[in-house]
């Protein structure tokens, strides 16, 4: 997973759930709730931000841990290290551009979690987000999870056809991760449990697993191909009441 973090002067913004932090505070607070709670299974990690302490940057892309094999403390060490007053610009779209040199040297599937407001500076690379995420997301096996303080109509526009551009991504509102690490989490890895409890009288079964249940971008309708596992999980719920 690579963690693109936003320290741009936006992010000086108070934090609506408590005023008397910064947005930026509080997005590192729920970076390290989140990076906290993951186990380590060996994935490869990476921590960068796109917003450049100097004046004229060639990249936009500052390196706080590169990509290597992930460590919890290590990890943590470098949240720790990122800027805690936010200021400057926000070069999106070049930090994009710049994913594709980290991905090129990767393997499997790489979740890229970004922290946005959905605004950009345009400098340096003149080609815009969207044409970028699409070009990684058909030359790799990328999804987008897009952590949005987005608050303008356009901005939000933005965010939603990146989130677009493939099944697996999507955007998640910044106010819904504060102490709720599984938003992060269960994207990374998915705990399975099963457990069976004999006894004379049954078994008791308290467990049940399904695959994701997917909508098409901007609709309320779930697809046909998971109406078995959801009349599955009824069938689950009416013969186990208590689970």
């Amino acid at each position: 997973f690579i963690i693109l973090f936003d320290t741009s002067s936006s992010m000086g913004e108070p934090y609506e759930k408590n005023k008397a932090m910064k947005k930026v505070d509080a997005a590192e607070k729920i970076l390290k709730e989140d990076i906290q709670s993951l186990p380590e299974l060996k994935w490869k990690s990476g921590l960068y931000i796109y917003t450049p302490a100097g004046m004229m940057p060639k990249t936009g892309f500052e390196t706080y841990y590169d990509m290597k094999l992930f460590n919890k403390a290590e990890f943590l060490n470098a949240v720790d290290k990122l800027p805690n007053k936010a200021k400057g610009t926000t070069l999106l779209h070049n930090a994009l551009y710049k994913l594709n040199d980290l991905l090129a040297g990767l393997s499997g599937k790489t979740a890229i979690f970004l922290f946005t407001d959905g605004q950009y500076t345009p400098m340096g690379i003149q080609r815009k987000p969207l044409e970028l995420a699409q070009e990684l997301a058909e030359k790799y096996d990328v999804c987008f999870y897009i952590i949005s303080t987005a608050k303008g109509a356009a901005q939000k526009r933005l965010l939603n056809s990146v989130a677009s551009i493939n099944e697996c991504s999507r955007v998640i509102d910044f106010y819904d991760l504060h102490g709720k690490p599984e938003y992060f989490t269960g994207v990374l890895y998915v705990v399975e449990e099963k457990m069976i409890e004999a006894s004379k009288a049954r078994d008791k079964v308290v467990g049940i697993k399904l695959d994701s249940v997917l909508f098409d971008y901007n609709k309320m309708n779930i697809k046909p191909e998971f109406e078995d596992e959801l009349d599955a999980l009824g069938k689950f719920l009416s013969e186990n009441p208590k689970a």
